[in-house]
Order: structure tokens, then sequence, then C-alpha cells
């Protein structure tokens, strides 16, 4: 399973993404599947306060459409798409101006099934195999617990069976093992040097086809985003024992593998 970060993918900057993914359809084995994960941002920001909810999803599933139709015809492949996780189930800051949380809870969850039935009409049509990553999450009052959000954005790096039991029900059972180890099976000798190795061996996870990353401006480069720092940390914390909390984090802090180290493992 290879999984690649393009930033924030949403209705409105499909375009944006036309190099990476020509780039991508000459390096992907044919046999493989390509899956797409797209929604809850738009679920989340734009469904809620928009005039009209209902023209708005039909914007982006037609949208949508024209993506899967470009990538459709540079991928000879399957192709899939899998639903976002269910969106933020209260109402609170979380620390995203571009994409913070807005209108009610049921006003974000019955925009949020509308739009996921729009798509997987859409997935119908053009005979894409749609993943439903949200349903599996709620619970028996239909929204997904605050609990299983790190941030109030982002499923908890615990549940990540959920993702896996989609795709597998999709695709058949995937072989987990890895001929590369990600970071999260190493164990940090304690070094400056490891902890440079360590650092851009996870970031690179976003990135795998970028060959000159700027590691001294990844935060405003967009090397990393909030999802990509919370990954970032679950792994110093796990193998670098540094118990990072989430109230500690600062976008700041995350400029530059130098800056990570010293205010997280000097100041430790």
């Amino acid at each position: 399973v290879h999984a690649y970060w393009v930033g924030l993918l949403w209705s409105d900057n499909w375009t944006k993404t036309i190099p990476f993914f020509t780039k991508l359809a000459t390096h992907m084995n044919p046999r493989d599947p390509l899956v797409i994960q797209a929604g809850e941002p738009e679920c989340r920001t734009l469904f809620p306060v928009s005039p009209d909810p209902e023209g708005r999803i039909r914007q982006s599933v037609e949208e949508y459409r024209k993506f899967f139709l470009f990538l459709q015809k540079i991928w000879p492949g399957r192709l899939a798409y899998m639903t976002g996780i269910p969106t933020a189930p209260v109402n609170r800051d979380n620390g995203d101006r571009q994409w913070p949380v807005r209108g009610t809870p049921q006003e974000r969850y019955r925009w949020q099934h509308q739009f996921y039935a729009a798509m997987q009409a859409l997935c119908a049509e053009q005979v894409i195999h749609f993943m439903d990553l949200c349903t599996p999450l709620l619970g028996e009052d239909g929204m997904i617990a605050p609990e299983f959000l790190v941030d109030g954005t982002h499923l908890d790096p615990s549940l990540v069976h959920v993702p896996v039991e989609a795709l597998e029900r999709c695709f058949g059972v995937i072989n987990l093992e890895d001929n590369d180890p990600p970071p999260e099976q190493s164990v940090w000798d304690g070094s400056y040097e490891h902890f440079t190795q360590l650092v851009q061996r996870k970031v690179r996870d976003h990135t795998p086809l970028i060959d000159d990353l700027p590691w001294d401006r990844m935060v405003s480069s967009a090397l990393l985003d909030s999802l990509a720092i919370v990954e970032l940390v679950a792994m110093l914390n796990q193998v670098c024992d540094l118990k990072i909390e989430q109230e500690m984090i600062s976008l700041a802090d995350f400029e530059s593998i130098e800056g990570i180290y010293r205010q997280f493992v000097v100041k430790k």
C-alpha cells in the first residue's frame, strides 16, 4: 500500500494536481488500483454555510466528475473513491483558519450524508469503486465520537484499521509487509543525525515523487500541513519517547528539522 499526499484535495482545486497525477501514472503498476480520498473539508467548512447547500453539493460533485474523467484518461487501471472520515461532531476551534468548523453539527451531518450519497451515485455511473469510510465510524447518535478525533478533525491513529478494512472490503486482504520499514519500526539511537533521518523518512511518505525537499521550510512551503504534523508527532512520540501533547504543537516549531529537534529534544 502506497499513500501519496498531494495537499488538501477538494472539488475546486483538483486541476492543480494534474502534474502530480500525470507523473504518478508513469510510476504505478497498471495492475494497482488508484484510490482517491476527499470530501471531509467541504462537509466541515463549505456546505454548512452555503446560501444554497444542495446547489453547492451538485457543483462539487460535478467537479469530481471532471476529475475522475481526467484520471480515467491517464490511468488504465482500476479507480476508487474513498469518502472522508465523519466531519466534526462538535463546534470547536480546530486551529485551521482556511478550513474551520462551520455551521451546526446537525447541518454538517445532514449535508455530509447528502454529499456522499451523491458521490456514491457518481461512482456507480462512472464504474468507480466506492469505499465508505464515514459510516463505520458513526455512533448510535449518527455522529463520530469526539474522542476518535485527535484534534477535532483528524482520525486518531489507533483507528487506522478502519480505512484498512474499507480497502480490504473493496480489494481483498492487504499484505502490510514492507521491505522499506516505516520509521515507527525504528529504534532511535539518540543522535541528531538519526533524528533527521527519521523525520525525513516520515515526511517523504507524503511527497515520494519530489527529489529536493525544502527541509528548512517545511511549513511555509506547504510540505507539512496539520495532518502531516499530527502523524509526524505520533511517530516521534513513539520512536523517540518525546511525549509531545497536541496543545504543545505550534506550526512555527515544525518549519525545520533543527527547529523540531531544539524545541522537543534539547528542551525536553
